[in-house]
């Protein structure tokens, strides 16, 4: 005990300030328990968060301060990192915390540890001027016995030296991927009390019989004798209940403990059977508790209660079983990130994330590309999510991160904390029930370090199958190190199923389906690319569930890596979340959940039922662990609803009767919901039953003779209620009226924007311009116009800078415009939308819609919804600095308008841009075209697409190949569609 107290002396003083790029002490990686009870120690933990003393450049010895409120040290919120309270650090020098606290004088007699979360990266703590330790790497948590240090009856001081550029910092790339200097106590720290003699380590795991209905509990844990005596006539008995709180019997309920010398401990194991138990599953997240009380000579010591679940985990041939079944990895990737806290979160937060990702029926989570705070995989134990637990390695060895340009990643130099990161990252969260395999690396060069990381990790678990997400030289398409039961894909393309399918081995595409962010124009111009993405996204979910060896994957990625520094600059990755930074889904996240839904109604129209006879509907049960007779599904039609029910069980296709209580009319529409036990919505359907009614088509009964005025500079076309005036030497459209009201100022004119990407760096900015221009340097050849029966016809013939052609408009009496046009391009292009703008006074700011969609049901502010209305202008959707945003996604807002009212609507049948009295101009469609409208100065735009597709994201752009349609120089852009003038009156 001594000679540690010497080693720990002399390694923290070699890591004092000014010598902090010397080799540091490694803690060994071993985590205490938190006690639940303690005899007669009153409180047993006590969080040192909250309110610290710090000093960005502290004077040398500062852990002996006694005054911790001099010139020069000001207050910092810990957990939190100093960049994102608006501290500046000076590169690769400590920063200094410090801090007083009390303990309880019950604590006396005790054996206190300091844990720490999470310090980034490199820490030395001093108790009362005394060197405590230090440890190296600022994802995994550490602990310190600091007994000797600590006064019982006094105030005491903690001081701990902080700095981030460091070896540990530079594996996990934490400071690269933040994009800011992220340093300092960046999660929680508490300091507890337990025994002098007391369990210093605990390990619980389960297995399962060849039925899969009995489980083996299996118990081990460490006793430490941290007094000069031996100790003897110990013992731990142990209990178990479920989650109601029922005691279950044991036939082995008592372990008597050895003798353990002064200073030494005594590792142990315990087992136990529990007959028929509740098995833990994403489904089921059934939980126990295992409480350890342990006694010295019949006298109450110690009590340790942990959670824990009972499952079994197989990967047999190129699939992963859990408790027997098959599984597939419904996935996200998720950074622990907010645009305020950086990756210092709250447990509403951590709360929040598994809730939401659950509902949006991900059953997986990647931690790219650390270990997350605990309290995260607490939620995920509860709500139901397994979980891929990553170590704290990334892009080591590999191009992305620039330090490895001038090292060999395979050096001996960089073993020894690669295993250390490996070691603390399983130690610390093994007993966590939803962790379904854990991740050596991300993106890294496979090497010699890598194959001792495997092996120590297989002999620290044994129980659950490892993978690696490995970085061949200038690929991105990585099928892991042949030693891992696990290989791995990024970014895999809508092929990657075909090279899963030839895997003898589970194949999981680590990164895959990768959502719109560095076209960062088209982004910001039209949030239309975001519900586009839904469509690759799904075609790639279809073939990754119908291939066996396909595991399944994660979705790059779960929230925005978008932080707002206190100095006004912005920095991160960007918007690539299904949710924000702020925890709104965006349009993508209920993409995520239709094409993730574990029940699919396979039926799209209904035949009206004979009387008496049920609607049958066709459903497929997609879930892992549930029967389709566990889920509430209601149904509702016309003023009719009620509840239906069917015996289909997990991976099977079945009927689902629904009986109705009243025979249904054609046209009318059958709602379902389909609901967990788990209390939220899985999915929901709208199906018609029977034939539609055809719409009924109103004619504006207006139409009489046309006038056409070609005197001076215009020509003008007059009806009964409508007037256009065209510019003759340009051909253009100069005004449209109608009942005496503006409704059009001008157009038409070509617009073809080519898809357009930026590099793939933690560059994102709030001075991003939109991609909106039209088609530049008309130059007209000749304009023509005709009268003919009822119909008046302008022909406009010339050329733009991108392309050369004319268009049409024929005008019919009732004041709706015929428009054609067709132009060759001046060079290759590979589009994202083509067609012909219109503009309106800024007035008209509303635009309304009817599409065909993707999903038969979507959420009231979703921008894909099938039919709405959106304003250009709200108040609240204003964007201000660091502040919270108070609506919907939906409503924010740049000077081109809401996303709502920007985003592109596809697939129109109708659309209309209104004032806010009606008066408008509409489109009739079949179906093909899209339709986005924006502020565009002094004038309201109103795009018509002939073609759209999804942007120009790097990593997506395969997904959305197919519905592509590159262009060569002199092919044609073309298409026609029709425009309606609309009063406010009928």
């Amino acid at each position: 005990m001594k000679l540690f107290k010497l080693i720990v002396l002399c390694t923290a003083l070699l890591a004092s300030p000014g010598l902090m790029a010397q080799p540091v002490h490694r803690t060994p990686a071993h985590y205490t328990p938190l006690p639940s009870i303690v005899e007669g120690a009153g409180a047993e933990q006590i969080s040192l968060n909250g309110a610290w003393r710090f000093n960005p450049s502290p004077p040398s010895a500062f852990w002996m301060l006694k005054d911790i409120s001099l010139q020069g040290w000001t207050t910092i919120r810990v957990p939190s990192d100093w960049t994102m309270q608006g501290f500046t650090v000076p590169p690769g020098t400590p920063a200094g915390y410090i801090r007083s606290f009390e303990v309880p004088r019950s604590w006396k007699d005790r054996t206190i540890i300091l844990r720490c979360d999470g310090i980034q990266s490199e820490a030395t703590v001093w108790v009362n001027g005394h060197p405590a330790g230090s440890h190296l790497g600022g994802f995994t948590p550490f602990e310190l016995d600091v007994t000797p240090f600590v006064k019982a009856d006094g105030s005491n001081t903690l001081a701990v030296s902080v700095m981030n550029e460091s070896l540990a910092d530079t594996l996990a790339s934490g400071t690269q991927y933040a994009a800011y200097q992220f340093g300092g106590i960046s999660r929680k720290v508490t300091l507890f009390a337990v025994p002098r003699v007391y369990c210093s380590s605990l390990s619980i795991n389960t297995d399962l019989d060849r039925r899969y209905e009995t489980a083996q509990l299996e118990v081990e844990f460490t006793i430490s004798n941290t007094t000069a005596i031996s100790a003897s006539g110990g013992e731990v008995s142990f209990a178990v209940e479920n989650g109601r709180g029922n005691n279950l019997l044991l036939k082995q309920k008592t372990l008597k403990l050895p003798l353990i010398g002064a200073g030494g401990l005594a590792r142990q194991k315990f087992s136990a059977i529990i007959e028929h138990p509740e098995k833990w599953d994403p489904e089921h997240p059934r939980l126990y508790f295992l409480t350890m009380t342990m006694s010295h000579n019949n006298r109450f010591v110690e009590v340790v209660r942990k959670r824990f679940g009972i499952r079994k985990i197989e990967v047999v041939g190129s699939q992963v079983f859990v408790n027997g079944s098959p599984v597939k990895l419904r996935g996200v990737n998720r950074h622990e990130t907010h645009p305020l806290l950086g990756r210092s979160l709250t447990n509403e937060l951590w709360r929040q994330d598994a809730a939401l990702f659950r509902e949006a029926n991900i059953n997986y989570v990647r931690t790219s590309h650390y270990p997350p705070a605990e309290e995260f995989l607490d939620q995920c134990d509860e709500l139901g999510l397994f979980v891929e637990l990553e170590s704290p390695l990334c892009w080591v060895g590999h191009g992305a991160n620039e330090t490895w340009s001038k090292q060999n990643p395979h050096s001996n130099r960089f073993s020894e904390l690669i295993l250390q990161a490996v070691r603390e990252t399983i130690e610390f969260n093994r007993n966590h029930p939803s962790i379904l395999m854990w991740s050596l690396a991300n993106e890294s060069a496979w090497g010699p370090n890598w194959v001792e990381a495997k092996r120590l990790a297989d002999s620290l678990d044994p129980t659950r199958p490892k993978t690696f997400h490995d970085q061949a030289v200038g690929q991105y398409n990585n099928y892991g190190s042949t030693s891992m039961p696990i290989a791995n894909i990024h970014y895999p393309g809508p092929k990657g199923s075909e090279t899963a399918s030839a895997f003898d081995r589970p194949v999981l595409f680590g990164e895959y389906c990768h959502l719109n962010t560095y076209n960062r124009q088209e982004v910001l111009t039209d949030p239309g690319v975001r519900d586009n993405w839904g469509i690759g996204f799904a075609r790639m979910w279809e073939k990754m569930y119908t291939t066996r060896a396909c595991l399944g994957g994660a979705i790059w990625a779960g929230i925005d890596d978008i932080f707002y520094l206190p100095g006004g600059k912005t920095v991160g990755y960007g918007p690539w979340g299904i949710i924000d930074g702020w925890r709104r889904p965006k349009p993508e996240y209920w993409h995520v959940k239709k094409t993730y839904s574990p029940i699919r109604v396979n039926n799209t129209r209904l035949p009206v039922p004979a009387a008496g006879e049920p609607l049958l509907l066709q459903v497929s049960n997609r879930h892992d662990f549930t029967n389709v007779n566990e889920l509430s599904i209601v149904w509702r039609i016309g003023t009719d609803s009620g509840h239906a029910s069917a015996d289909i069980r997990p991976h099977n296709d079945g009927i689902l009767p629904v009986f109705l209580n009243t025979p249904p009319a054609p046209g009318m529409t059958l709602s379902v919901d389909v609901s967990s036990p788990r209390g939220f919505v899985i999915d929901s359907y709208s199906i018609a039953v029977g034939d539609l009614p055809s719409p009924h088509v109103v004619t504006r009964n207006d139409e009489t003779a046309m006038k056409l005025d070609t005197a001076g500079q215009t020509m003008t076309v007059t009806g009964k209620r409508f007037s256009l005036v065209f510019d003759k030497s340009t051909g253009a459209l100069t005004s449209a009226e109608f009942d005496n009201r503006t409704i059009l100022v001008g157009g038409p004119t070509l617009m073809i924007l080519e898809q357009r990407c930026n590099e793939c760096a933690p560059n994102f900015s709030l001075e991003t311009k939109p991609l909106n221009e039209t088609c530049t340097a008309w130059k007209t050849t000749s304009v023509s116009v005709a009268q003919h029966l009822d119909t008046i016809s302008l022909i406009v013939k010339g050329s733009y800078a991108e392309a050369e052609g004319e268009y049409r408009i024929h005008i019919l009496p009732n004041g709706e415009l015929d428009v054609r046009y067709a132009f060759a391009c001046a060079k290759d292009i590979n589009p994202r939308q083509y067609g012909m703008v219109f503009y309106a006074p800024t007035t008209f700011d509303q635009i309304a819609w009817k599409r065909n969609a993707q999903w038969s049901v979507y959420p009231e502010n979703h921008i894909g919804r099938p039919e709405g209305s959106a304003s250009a202008r709200r108040t609240g959707g204003e964007f201000r600095f660091r502040e919270a945003p108070t609506g919907d996604w939906r409503f924010d807002r740049t000077d081109l308008g809401t996303a709502d009212f920007r985003s592109t609507k596809s697939n129109v049948v109708q659309a209309s841009l209104r004032d806010s009295d009606g008066n408008g101009v509409g489109l009739k469609s079949d179906g093909t075209h899209s339709v986005r409208s924006f502020l565009d100065g002094n004038r309201v735009a109103l795009f018509v697409a002939d073609f759209n597709s999804g942007g120009g994201e790097i990593f997506f752009a395969p997904h959305h190949a197919a519905d592509d349609h590159p262009l060569k120089k002199g092919d044609s852009v073309k298409g026609a569609f029709r425009l309606t003038l609309i009063g406010a009156h009928p």
